[in-house]
C-alpha cells in the first residue's frame, strides 16, 4: 500500500514525505461532510452526497495528478463526470466563502498551502 501511495504522489501538489492516496482523501472528505464511503460511491444525486464526491474527484485529478478516467473508475463514473466535478468545484470555490474555507481546510490537512494551489484560481 505504501508503494502505491508513493507512486500516486509523484508529481502531486502535496508536501514531500506526506503519503496521500485517493482513499485517504475520500475518507477525510466523507468525515468532514458526515457521509459514508458507501454514500459517496452510490449513484445518488442528492446535493449532500454529490458535493463531497465532486471534491474527492477534484483532489484526485488536480492534487494527486490521476487521470480523469482513473478517478471516474473509482466512483464508477466516466471521465466527463470528473471533468464536470472539477469545473463545479472551481466555480463554488470562487463564489462561496464557506465552500472556499472548507476547501482550504482540506488543502492544509493534505499538506498543501492554499495560497499556492493554482488549480482553484480562476
Amino acid at each position: 500500500m505504501i508503494k502505491a501511495m508513493e507512486q500516486t504522489n509523484q508529481g502531486a501538489n502535496i508536501a514531500p514525505g506526506l503519503l496521500i492516496d485517493l482513499n485517504f482523501v475520500e475518507q477525510a472528505v466523507a468525515r468532514s461532510y458526515d457521509v459514508t464511503m458507501q454514500e459517496l460511491h452510490s449513484g445518488t444525486r442528492k446535493r449532500e452526497i454529490v458535493e463531497p464526491r465532486q471534491i474527492v474527484m477534484f483532489f484526485g485529478y488536480r492534487m494527486l495528478k490521476m487521470r480523469l478516467s482513473k478517478v471516474g473508475a473509482h466512483f464508477v463514473k466516466d471521465h466527463a463526470t470528473v471533468s464536470h466535478a472539477e469545473r463545479k468545484v472551481k466555480e463554488l470555490y470562487q463564489t462561496s466563502k464557506p465552500y472556499r474555507n472548507r476547501m482550504n481546510e482540506f488543502l492544509v490537512q493534505f499538506g498543501t498551502d492554499p495560497s499556492t494551489f493554482q488549480f482553484l484560481k480562476a
